[in-house]
Protein backbone atom coordinates (compact mmCIF):
# COMPACT_ATOMS: atom_id res chain seq x y z
CA UNK A 1 0.00 0.00 0.00
CA UNK A 2 2.70 2.43 1.06
CA UNK A 3 4.58 1.75 -2.61
CA UNK A 4 1.13 2.79 -4.37
CA UNK A 5 1.37 5.67 -2.26
CA UNK A 6 5.17 6.41 -3.21
CA UNK A 7 4.58 5.47 -6.67
CA UNK A 8 1.82 8.28 -6.72
CA UNK A 9 3.35 11.01 -4.38
CA UNK A 10 6.00 10.74 -7.41
CA UNK A 11 4.44 10.75 -10.63
CA UNK A 12 2.45 14.10 -9.22
CA UNK A 13 5.46 15.90 -8.25
CA UNK A 14 6.89 14.89 -11.57
CA UNK A 15 4.05 15.99 -13.42
CA UNK A 16 3.74 19.74 -11.46
CA UNK A 17 8.09 19.72 -12.35
CA UNK A 18 7.32 18.86 -16.22
CA UNK A 19 4.65 21.51 -16.34
CA UNK A 20 6.25 23.82 -14.84
CA UNK A 21 9.25 23.61 -17.32
CA UNK A 22 6.67 23.57 -19.51
CA UNK A 23 5.76 27.32 -19.12
CA UNK A 24 9.39 28.38 -19.33
CA UNK A 25 9.66 29.97 -22.48
CA UNK A 26 6.36 30.08 -23.27
CA UNK A 27 7.08 33.98 -24.15
CA UNK A 28 9.83 34.79 -26.83
CA UNK A 29 12.04 37.57 -26.06
CA UNK A 30 12.55 40.58 -28.28
CA UNK A 31 15.76 40.68 -29.80
CA UNK A 32 16.84 43.80 -31.44
CA UNK A 33 19.15 43.17 -34.51
CA UNK A 34 19.64 46.53 -35.80
CA UNK A 35 19.30 49.79 -34.54
CA UNK A 36 20.16 53.23 -35.81
CA UNK A 37 18.64 56.84 -36.64
CA UNK A 38 16.80 55.73 -39.60
CA UNK A 39 16.48 51.91 -39.23
CA UNK A 40 15.23 49.43 -36.39
CA UNK A 41 14.77 45.64 -37.08
CA UNK A 42 13.78 43.41 -33.74
CA UNK A 43 13.04 39.48 -33.97
CA UNK A 44 10.43 38.19 -32.01
CA UNK A 45 10.32 34.17 -32.22
CA UNK A 46 9.35 33.66 -36.16
CA UNK A 47 8.71 37.76 -36.34
CA UNK A 48 11.00 40.29 -38.13
CA UNK A 49 9.54 43.68 -37.64
CA UNK A 50 11.41 46.53 -39.98
CA UNK A 51 10.72 50.19 -38.87
CA UNK A 52 11.78 52.36 -41.07
CA UNK A 53 12.14 55.64 -38.88
CA UNK A 54 12.85 57.94 -41.66
CA UNK A 55 9.48 57.12 -43.45
CA UNK A 56 7.27 56.33 -39.89
CA UNK A 57 6.64 52.79 -41.76
CA UNK A 58 6.72 49.24 -40.13
CA UNK A 59 6.58 45.75 -42.25
CA UNK A 60 6.50 42.26 -40.58
CA UNK A 61 7.65 39.27 -41.71
CA UNK A 62 7.02 35.86 -40.53
CA UNK A 63 9.35 32.99 -40.70
CA UNK A 64 7.85 29.49 -41.66
CA UNK A 65 9.18 26.45 -42.39
CA UNK A 66 8.44 24.97 -46.10
CA UNK A 67 8.95 21.37 -47.08
CA UNK A 68 11.17 21.22 -50.37
CA UNK A 69 9.11 18.99 -52.57
CA UNK A 70 5.93 22.02 -52.29
CA UNK A 71 5.50 24.79 -54.81
CA UNK A 72 5.93 27.08 -52.37
CA UNK A 73 9.78 25.79 -51.64
CA UNK A 74 10.23 27.04 -55.25
CA UNK A 75 8.08 30.29 -54.65
CA UNK A 76 9.94 30.78 -51.64
CA UNK A 77 13.42 30.07 -53.20
CA UNK A 78 13.08 32.97 -55.52
CA UNK A 79 14.44 36.54 -55.24
CA UNK A 80 12.24 39.05 -54.91
CA UNK A 81 11.69 42.89 -54.43
CA UNK A 82 8.60 43.06 -51.76
CA UNK A 83 8.82 46.49 -50.75
CA UNK A 84 10.55 49.68 -52.35
CA UNK A 85 10.21 52.93 -51.21
CA UNK A 86 12.35 56.09 -51.11
CA UNK A 87 13.48 55.15 -47.75
CA UNK A 88 13.72 51.38 -48.05
CA UNK A 89 13.95 48.36 -50.04
CA UNK A 90 13.13 44.94 -49.03
CA UNK A 91 14.21 41.79 -50.77
CA UNK A 92 13.79 38.23 -49.83
CA UNK A 93 15.13 35.31 -50.75
CA UNK A 94 15.38 31.63 -49.50
CA UNK A 95 16.24 32.25 -45.92
CA UNK A 96 16.62 35.31 -45.86
CA UNK A 97 15.56 39.13 -45.87
CA UNK A 98 17.47 41.81 -47.79
CA UNK A 99 16.99 45.62 -46.04
CA UNK A 100 18.53 48.64 -47.94
CA UNK A 101 18.60 51.83 -45.81
CA UNK A 102 18.88 54.04 -48.74
CA UNK A 103 18.89 56.96 -46.48
CA UNK A 104 21.78 55.76 -45.15
CA UNK A 105 23.13 53.58 -47.94
CA UNK A 106 23.65 50.54 -46.09
CA UNK A 107 22.38 46.69 -47.06
CA UNK A 108 21.91 44.29 -43.92
CA UNK A 109 20.90 40.73 -44.51
CA UNK A 110 18.73 38.64 -42.38
CA UNK A 111 18.99 35.11 -41.74
CA UNK A 112 18.17 32.77 -38.90
CA UNK A 113 21.37 33.12 -37.32
CA UNK A 114 21.39 36.81 -36.96
CA UNK A 115 22.06 40.02 -39.14
CA UNK A 116 25.16 40.53 -41.85
CA UNK A 117 25.82 44.27 -42.70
Amino acid sequence: MRKRTLKATLAAILAVILLAFSFIGCTPQTKVLCDTDTLRIERTGTVTTIYDLAADESYTFRTVRVRKDTPAAEAAAEYKTVYDTATIKIDTEKGAIIVTDKTAGITYTIKRAGIFQ
